[in-house]
């Protein structure tokens, strides 16, 4: 895998490419936007191996368009959309945090819940959307009794968004993500924060007595 600098100028490569071919790139099919952005993203930019992209591989509802496998273990989803599919419904042009099931995602309904049947098929934890340009990050199989609807997605709605927290997205997308801490956002419900602190309260039963200091505290 290739460092995060070296990574940063194959994805200022792709986006200028993308910038001059943006009439073309825009009105083709998907086929179109794997080729000329998803693959050079996924490889160039992000170090997945050739070796470990299955295109297409068959599952009982369907197709996946790519099965990214690390150490020989299926672990990413991506499921791809042209590139002139609108993804995300909000025109808040910055990275952020959304809902899954949220309204700043409507438009990509069809495509994360496609992307998460996917998931549950071949027992793989993580899954991306994307038409090239936007990239929506989520992760559709939990272990915490939350729906993945009511999780949080980890949305790039441009290149420019790309470009400007690109720390953020090699972080989610690249082939080292594993050693990385980023994903836990994709494990909170939408909108929750984080408790700051996760010991629960000492519980003592109402028939034990108070220790000394606690008793003087209450007389006081």
């Amino acid at each position: 895998m290739q460092d995060i600098d070296s990574a940063k100028k194959a994805f200022d490569q792709v986006r200028a490419f993308a910038n001059c071919h943006k009439e073309v790139i825009f009105s083709g099919s998907e086929a179109d936007a794997r080729l000329r952005l998803i693959d050079r993203i996924l490889i160039e930019v992000l170090g997945w191996q050739r070796d470990g992209i299955r295109a297409e591989p068959p599952t009982e509802s369907g197709y996946i368009d790519y099965l990214l496998s690390s150490g020989g273990r299926s672990v990413f989803v991506v499921e791809a959309k042209k590139a002139g599919n609108t993804l995300v419904s909000t025109k808040v042009p910055n990275f952020a945090f959304y809902k899954v099931g949220g309204p700043a995602l409507r438009d990509s309904e069809d495509g994360l819940t496609q992307a998460a049947r996917y998931c549950s098929e071949k027992s793989v934890a993580f899954a991306a959307l994307t038409n090239g340009s936007s990239w929506v990050g989520f992760r559709p199989l939990r272990i915490d009794g939350v729906p993945y609807r009511e999780g949080r997605a980890a949305v790039f709605p441009n290149l420019e968004a790309v470009a400007s927290r690109f720390a953020e997205f090699y972080d989610l997308f690249s082939q080292g993500w594993r050693s990385l801490s980023h994903l836990q956002h994709l494990s909170r419900p939408g909108g929750r924060q984080r408790p700051q602190s996760h010991r629960s309260p000492r519980y003592r039963h109402p028939s034990l007595k108070h220790t000394p200091d606690e008793k003087n505290r209450a007389s006081s």
